[in-house]
């Protein structure tokens, strides 16, 4: 390097200017960052009034470097600052100059990209990714902003923001997500299923849109379609008990789907033992499709886990005498008597039972029971 142009660089430095000169390391710079005459000189000017925060009088100054080289990274990424100090001092137009932040910075990003084979240039880069953790930050500034407004219910202003933002960033779910919510609060459930889809279409790996898409289904009465995208969310989570379980309760609205159902509801309660829920509407499905054996299996799953339902007890006790399953019948039915001795239906299992099995002195001991209760 020639003794001048070190003096040169050295003399920039020592102002505080970054004034980018044939000095980088990876030699002689790309030509979309050589200023020259009136360019230079505002870019001079720009980062003097910038050093003693004159931000209106920097812009003005960057934005005339701009317009004659669009692709020069430090103006770029400088006016993108002055845009944000903007959006961060006055609230009122904080969406607007977040936005032009996210822009100029976005500019910045693309043009180091563009010279970034061509050689080495440490200076440029660091530009870049500082206007690449700016450019989230703006981007979060503006999603925030947007949750306000529609926290406030400010309904159409926040749908106008994030269609803003799913222009910025067309591939962001989240963006999607609010739109979506945003039409939903709206009751346009149509466009909302929409958007629904596009983000199914998008991330491969996000459940929320295949649960929101399913319910949408459900309500239209579209049974299979509604399966269908529990399904895909059953894929994603296989350990997650909730999308058999309300798999099931799809397939239970469903004609001939009696065997789903029931085993959608058992994968539920395999991945959660705890899930009663799970059980007693499989054995609801079993008992109203009149599989007796299959219902009383499950009702006793149940009771182990909530041994005082009297409904529950009630059902297993009506499976059961459909079954002729009478010693099974005698022993649930004291078991609901002695949880509730005043239960006429407890009584009158325990008596049909006894009569079964031929117990004629349990039989005799629970008439005088119902008597007494029925005839207090």
């Amino acid at each position: 390097m020639k003794l001048r142009q070190f003096n040169a660089c050295l003399a920039a430095l020592i102002l505080g200017l970054i004034i980018l000169t044939g000095c980088s390391a990876g030699g002689s710079l790309p030509e979309s960052q050589r200023l020259a005459g009136q360019a230079r000189v505002n870019m001079r000017s720009g980062n003097t009034y910038m050093n003693y925060e004159e931000y209106d009088l920097a812009l003005e100054r960057y934005l005339e470097v701009i317009a004659d080289s669009p692709k020069h990274i430090e103006a770029l990424k400088k006016t993108g600052d002055i845009y944000f100090y903007y959006a961060e001092q006055q609230p009122a137009q904080a969406e607007k100059y977040y936005t032009d932040a996210f822009l100029h910075y976005e500019q910045a990003i693309a043009a180091y990209e563009e010279i970034s084979g061509k050689g080495s240039f440490p200076e440029f880069k660091e530009f870049a990714d500082d206007a690449e953790l700016k450019r989230r930050a703006a981007w979060a500034r503006l999603f925030k902003v947007g949750q306000e407004k529609f926290s406030n219910q400010q309904i159409q202003e926040a749908l106008d923001l994030f269609n803003n933002l799913s222009e910025l960033t067309p591939d962001s779910t989240n963006v999607y997500i609010m739109i979506a919510s945003i039409y939903q609060e709206k009751e346009e459930f149509d466009t909302a299923a929409g958007y629904f889809e596009k983000i199914a279409g998008i991330d491969k790996n996000d459940t929320v849109s295949r649960q929101n898409l399913a319910l949408y289904h459900v309500n239209q009465q579209n049974f299979p379609e509604a399966v269908k995208w529990y399904q895909e969310a059953a894929e994603i989570e296989p350990d997650n008990p909730d999308y058999y379980y309300y798999m099931g309760l799809v397939y239970r609205d469903m004609d001939d789907k009696t065997d789903e159902a029931i085993e959608a509801f058992e994968k539920a309660f395999e991945l959660d033992n705890q899930f009663n829920d799970a059980i007693v509407n499989a054995g609801f499905t079993a008992f109203e499709s009149k599989r007796f054996a299959k219902a009383a299996e499950l009702f006793k799953q149940s009771l182990v886990l909530e041994p005082e339902d009297e409904e529950i007890l009630l059902f297993l006790l009506t499976a059961l005498q459909q079954e002729e399953e009478y010693a099974d019948m005698f022993e649930y039915a004291r078991k609901w008597y002695d949880l509730n001795n005043e239960s006429v239906e407890a009584v009158q299992f325990v008596i049909l039972s006894a009569y079964r099995l031929g117990k004629t002195d349990v039989q005799e001991e629970f008439l005088q029971i119902l008597d007494r209760i029925e005839n207090p």
